[in-house]
């Protein structure tokens, strides 16, 4: 059984069309990752995946294309075999993204693989991993789209928009990063179509 990490809900969503697969998403961030990679283990899982979108960190990656590991399941998915990154907290703007672009070497980045792969590590278990870029690294994220996430990794739309009648400046920063992320997600939904 393939025991399938998210970090949001609307990932989960498109993960659970994977056959024979157990999808978990307990919200954004390494530790909430780590915790359900290990809940997956517990119930059975043989290969572990770290699956969602990510954040371009090389200039060379744009909205929609896929980086996966390892190289067999890249070709698989059409994507690149590349390395991601993992932060506790996103790289929000080009700068952070170019200082962990050259301290890391890596492609992209995200923010629950390093801790998904430890989880495999540990228990000697295969390791996949299956992301879209959505921000690429010219990309400013606007602080308010945190807003749009909760702990347990779902939407609030409401949350982004109470929050634009104070930043009305991050409308275009928000409509272009929704763009990017509808192009990620769809990226993704091909993706599984060959996993299955």
């Amino acid at each position: 059984m393939i025991g399938i990490v998210t970090g949001l809900q609307v990932e989960a969503d498109i993960a659970r069309l994977v056959p024979n697969a157990q999808v978990l998403c307990l919200g954004p961030g390494p530790i909430k990752a780590l915790q359900a990679a290990e809940a997956l283990v517990e119930q059975g899982a043989t290969i572990l995946m770290s699956f969602g979108i990510a954040g371009g960190l090389d200039p060379a990656l744009k909205a929609g294309d896929l980086v996966a590991a390892p190289a067999d399941l890249a070709r698989r998915v059409g994507a690149k075999a590349e390395t991601i990154a993992t932060v506790t907290d996103p790289a929000m703007t080009p700068r952070d993204k170019a200082l962990l672009y050259k301290r890391s070497g890596c492609s992209a980045v995200d923010m629950e693989t390093s801790a998904v792969r430890d989880v495999a590590s540990a228990h000697a278990l295969a390791f996949q991993i299956v992301r879209a870029i959505c921000d690429t690294a010219d990309d400013t994220i606007p602080e308010i789209a945190l807003k749009g996430v909760s702990p347990a990794g779902e939407t609030r739309p409401m949350r982004v928009a109470a929050g634009l009648l104070t930043r009305p400046q991050d409308v275009a920063a928000l409509m272009t990063l929704g763009k990017r992320q509808k192009t990620a997600l769809e990226a993704l939904r091909l993706a599984v179509k060959v996993l299955r």
